[in-house]
């Protein structure tokens, strides 16, 4: 759906609205973001995350927490996780794990 120049996801009937825009300039915007808080937390010993996480724990899921550059940059941190995403849009690449 197109409204004001933007693009929306649909929704179904009686479901509500998705408020945000899913276009290239929303997905630009996020990135942004994205780099700004690695930049601002790069003092942390894992920028990427607060939550205390296991070091055995092997398997990471994502849902629909923008255009992927979070678990793109978490799969790249730790190559040694099954990752799991789920997405309004298609990520056009993703790590091998």
């Amino acid at each position: 759906m197109v409204e004001h120049g933007r693009r929306y996801q649909t929704v179904r009937e009686g479901h509500g609205e998705y408020f945000v825009p899913s276009d290239d300039k929303q997905f630009e915007s996020m990135e942004a973001v994205h780099t700004m808080f690695k930049v601002l937390e790069s003092w942390q010993e894992n920028p990427l995350f607060r939550s205390p996480i296991s070091e055995e724990a092997q398997h990471v899921l994502d849902l629909g927490t923008g255009d992927g550059s979070w678990a793109i940059d978490v799969a790249d941190a730790f190559p040694n996780r099954e990752y799991s995403h789920r997405y309004l849009i298609n990520t056009l690449f993703w790590p091998a794990n």
